[in-house]
Order: structure tokens, then sequence, then C-alpha cells
């Protein structure tokens, strides 16, 4: 290899030993401190949690609010499936990898044990082929030993893969499940719930045993720790968090590591999900100005020196191949003699030939921490969110008529414009930059434009998704479900009390419509609503469960200044609230 001095021109591998080393040096956000993260059951789990931080379950509080919290050892069977969920940059693949390392630590597990990636695979044909090439696999099978399978994003894998779930069951059929455990990650939005429950039907269980568990945000000392870790001041972060109300932001590994780097003399520079990830995506493009190990990486990838704009717009090209095209990485060989991998791959010198990029580019932007190396030359994102955020930076530029090509596909039954499911994530992302695509989602897929994070889009267009809402679970086209309280608290703008008192004060109104209300009555914490809900709980023509529901949003949007008034309830003079 030549020296940094010598004009020999020298291209990389995925396989150099520099490269890899460089790799091997984690980028801030994907730092792994000593965190104990918790899981809890997917049917019974406490959705109001899920944009705060947890509280601690060994406390003693959190063991009263939490009863049912597990960490992952403890809800990790001997046999059986376990599904790990979690919103993107949660820590599932975090935590699935130290599960992997605790299970290979014990004698003789490391050679009983597959690991595995679902987006590194392009059919379920290739896994298959994979499973049987594995010594565990065949004693497995012939040998009557036990068996544990990780599979992790299982979501990435259903981009190119529809029928996965159906295929691991059919190919695990008439197979000694008995002596098999398999643990799978996956997004919340994307485990597919029916398909789920006949995988899960090849192993016997008691009833109502659980196997999906949803991974928790982190507790609030998890984040004192990592401020305190990036030498600042836990608790001044942690105020500063508290007066920027960004705690279910600093609640996620990802975007916690994200607020650290904005945090300048006890502010952030940014506080929108949105611009966060923006921010931290530009920073990791740029990563050789504050990782020397990769400076000299990038020094030997490429003698031309590239601004952070042509980086990022480079990333974002890379990241649109990738997921517009159903690919689990792209190709950039070191020589022309380097192996054709399998066809599921983004060719990089097609972008190149074709104008797309520039090859001294790439060349550089493919050792920057946004990127990891997967073998044989071929390269992809560190974290899928990545991906999703940089495509629809590039995708945000495009017309409205060429995003509903790209994004979205007519149901030929009934002619109905949707959004292709394995885009929704991206189709939110781009939603956020583009006004017109935005309002398009209000009409055709509401469910998917609340991913975006709404918080920053104007206040009319928030009225409007509001009353889409309202009306399709008036039609009961939208129900009130666990995954979309997150998002309830960016639909907050000026006319939103109006909104809600209207639909709650009509007795009339479908049940559905109502409680979608109420739960983002509760998100907002709206005090003009504090009669209307002491109205409702005064009454005596609503149901229980109801009523219920409504004491809990008439505590959130009680102002600290009027708490007293919540005494009659917390005596229970209001009849049917207990």
């Amino acid at each position: 290899m030549p020296d940094d001095n010598s004009n020999e021109e020298w291209r990389y591998s995925a396989e150099s030993p520099i490269f890899t080393s460089a790799m091997r040096n984690s980028p801030p956000s994907t730092e792994r401190l000593p965190w104990t993260r918790y899981w809890s059951p997917r049917r019974t789990r406490d959705h109001g949690t899920s944009s705060e931080f947890f509280e601690d379950p060994q406390s003693l509080f959190g063991k009263h609010l939490h009863p049912q919290t597990k960490t992952l050892p403890e809800i990790t069977p001997e046999a059986g499936l376990l599904v790990l969920c979690g919103e993107p940059g949660l820590g599932k693949t975090t935590e699935l990898e130290l599960l992997r390392e605790s299970l290979t630590a014990s004698p003789g597990d490391k050679e009983r044990l597959i690991h595995l990636k679902a987006r590194e695979f392009g059919s379920f044909l290739d896994m298959q082929g994979y499973f049987a090439d594995q010594p565990a696999w065949q004693t497995w099978l012939t040998g009557g030993e036990s068996l544990t399978i990780l599979l992790d994003g299982l979501d990435e894998g259903l981009i190119r893969m529809p029928e996965l779930i159906p295929g691991l069951r059919r190919h695990l059929e008439n197979k000694p499940t008995e002596r098999l455990r398999l643990v799978l990650s996956c997004r919340s939005f994307e485990w597919p719930e029916a398909e789920g429950e006949q995988l899960a039907s090849l192993w016997k269980r008691e009833e109502n045993a659980q196997f999906i568990f949803e991974l928790e945000p982190l507790r609030r000392e998890d984040a004192r720790f990592a401020a305190t870790h990036r030498k600042h001041d836990g608790d001044k972060f942690l105020e500063a968090v508290h007066r920027a109300d960004v705690a279910s932001l600093a609640s996620r590994p990802i975007t916690l590591f994200f607020l650290l780097e904005e945090f300048r003399g006890n502010e952030f520079q940014a506080t929108s999900r949105r611009q966060l990830y923006k921010n931290g995506c530009r920073r990791l493009c740029d990563e050789h100005k504050i990782n020397p190990e990769r400076a000299r990486l990038l020094r030997r990838f490429s003698r031309e020196e590239c601004t952070t704009d042509e980086k990022v717009d480079a990333a974002s090209k890379l990241a649109c191949g990738l997921l517009l095209g159903g690919k689990h990485s792209f190709w950039f060989p070191a020589s022309s003699e380097s192996p054709l991998p399998s066809d599921n791959v983004c060719h990089v010198t097609d972008l190149i030939d074709g104008g797309l990029l520039r090859g001294s580019v790439v060349e550089q932007i493919l050792g920057a921490g946004v990127f990891t190396a997967l073998g044989r030359d071929c390269f992809g994102f560190t974290h899928q969110t990545f991906a999703e955020c940089l495509a629809g930076l590039a995708l945000a530029q495009l017309p409205l008529a060429q995003l509903r090509t790209l994004l979205c596909a007519t149901d030929p039954a009934n002619g109905i414009e949707y959004v292709v499911p394995q885009l929704a994530e991206l189709a939110a992302w781009v939603a956020g930059d583009h006004s017109g695509f935005f309002s398009h989602l209000i009409d055709v897929d509401p469910a998917a434009l609340l991913r975006s994070g709404v918080a920053f889009a104007e206040s009319a267009q928030k009225a409007k998704l509001v009353e889409r809402i309202l009306d399709l679970a008036g039609k009961k086209q939208f129900f009130d479900e666990t995954e979309y309280w997150r998002f309830w608290r960016d639909l907050g703008h000026p006319g939103l009390a109006r909104q809600l008192i209207d639909a709650l004060k009509d007795p009339h109104r479908h049940a559905m419509v109502r409680r979608v209300a109420i739960d983002i009555a509760e998100a907002c914490r709206l005090p003009e609503l504090v009669p209307t809900l002491f109205d409702i709980l005064k009454s005596q023509n609503e149901n229980r469960d109801f009523r219920s529901s409504v004491a809990d949003a008439l505590c959130a949007c009680m102002p600290d200044d009027r708490l007293a008034e919540l005494e009659p309830l917390a005596r229970g003079e209001v009849v049917g609230c207990g």
C-alpha cells in the first residue's frame, strides 16, 4: 500500500484492515453506554409513558407503575418465539447485540447460535440457503441440540421480502421447534400481528402468554449518565431538557446523543426530531472533522477534498437508491476483479456512470460514520432512520406528481390511493419538507403523515390533519392505537381546543371519535378543555371506561396553579371515575 505522499492511485476495499478498524469506531450516535434497558408486554403496556422518560421500575413508585416490566434476560425464553419491538432509534439492535454477546459467552452456546440481519438478504430463498449452510442449523435438525436464531431488523427485511413471516413459518413447520429459540427485532409499526400469531403457533405456550415486548424509553438517570459521560453537567442538561420540552428526544439513544451534540451554553441549538436527525446526519457525513481515525482513513480514500454539502447530497442519493430500489446494500468495487455480489444490491458505479454521483465524493463519504462496511465491497447505513432522513432530503426536491409515483400506489379494486407500506417512514420524512405532499397525505394516508413529526407544520395544516383524523375515526377507519400516542402532542395549534371541544360535547358522535379526541387532549395538555372535561365527568350518561379516560385527560390538562380543583376527584366524590 502506498504511503500518504505517494502519487500512486489507491482504491480502498471493505476488507482492508485500516477500513475495518476505522468502521469499528462507532460514531457518537451509536455509542454504547452501560444502561439497563426495560421491556414491557405489548398488550398491557401503558402507552402514556412513550413520550417521556421511563420511570425507573426499581424505584418505589416505578415498581407499582410498571409491575410487568422486565429486562431482556428475564423475558428471553429457553425455547419459543420472542418479538422485540420498539420505535426507530430506541436501541433494539444494541439490545439484540448484547443478548448475542451474553449467549456466546456461555460454554457451548456459540456453536448453537445463528445471528443475522434481515436487510442482508434479497429473498427468503437466500435466507433459507444461509440457514442450510450453518453447522448449527444442521446440528439442530439432526443432533438433538437446541438452537437460537437472532434475526435483527425484520422491518427492513419486509421491504424486500413481504412474505418473510409466512416464509419463516413454512420453513420451520415440521421441524423440532421445541428446541428452537427465535428472537426477532422489528419496528413497532411494522410488526404484522396476524402473521406473527401464525408464526407463534409453532410453539406450545400458556394461554395469554406474552411473546411481543416493547422496548421502553431511557430513564432520567440514563440521560444524566450520558451527559456526564460527555463531560456535561448532568443536572443542567436535564434542566435544559425540561425547559425545551424535549424529553421525548432525550429518552431515545440516537436523539439523546444528537441533543448532546447540540447542547451549548446550557441550551440546545435544535430541538425538533427532524432537525436533530438532519443535523446529526450532516455531522456524521462530515465526521472526519471530529474523528482523527476516520480522517486518516479518508485521506487514503481520495485526494480530492469535498464540501459537506456534496457529501450529504451523495449520501442522500445513495439512500434513495437503497430504499426506492428495495436493495439491502450498495456495491462499490475496489477493482474490476472484485466478485459481483447478489442481484439485490445497488451498483454505485451505475450511478456514477449515469452522472448522478461523482466517484471522488463516494470515495470520501463511505468512510463517514453514517455508513457501515458489510463486506465484499458492500456498504449500508449504520441506522435505517439515517437512510430515511437523507433520502427524504433528496426526494423533497421533486414535484408532487413524481412523489406520488414513487411513494404511493392505487388499489385497483376501489381506486383508493395509499402510501406503499414499505415506504411509509420514508414518505413521512418527505412530507415534513414538502408542503404539497403533506397536504396530499392528509387526504390519502394521514396515519403515515403523523409519523413525520408534525410539530413544526403550519397551524392550518395541523387543523386539517386533526379534522381528517376525527372524520376517519367516525367512519371506523382510524383507531386510537397505542402506537400513535407519541405523535398526538405534535398536533397542538391555536384552534385545537375548539376542535376537540366540538367532538367531545356531542354525545352522538361515534365513540371512537371521542376517544381519539380525549387521547389528543391528554397528550397536548390543553387547559381550555378543563370545563368540558369536568362536565363530562359529572354526567351520568357516559360509560365508566370513557369517564375514566376523561379523568386522566383532566389531570393532564389542569394547570399547576389549579390542582386543588382535582381534590373531589381524588376523594372519589366524582362518581364513576375510580
